[in-house]
């Protein structure tokens, strides 16, 4: 597999990623919002939905993050630090 081929599929699996992680916190958003109308509102579900929240958007960044890279036109890309561009 060539530096090309690679590329093409890790942005294939980057858009692929990206719908479901989308996905998700679009219903992680509708459960926040149902337990803050709900009466019998569970803190310590909350705190967990709070978190899967957070995870949610992280990895939504991290995935856009990449993506915006994959993008870029080969004259601009250059070598980075993998660690910093998936940190989020």
């Amino acid at each position: 597999m060539n530096i090309e081929e690679i590329n093409e599929s890790m942005e294939l699996f980057s858009h692929k990623l990206k719908n479901p992680v989308h996905s998700i916190g679009i219903h992680v958003d509708v459960v926040k919002s149902k337990l803050k109308k709900s009466a019998d509102s569970n803190v310590d579900i909350t705190k967990h939905v709070d978190f899967i929240a957070s995870e949610t958007e992280r990895l939504q960044r991290i995935v856009l993050n990449y993506l915006e890279y994959l993008n870029l036109p080969d004259g601009k890309r250059k070598k980075i630090d993998l660690a910093h561009l998936l940190e989020g």
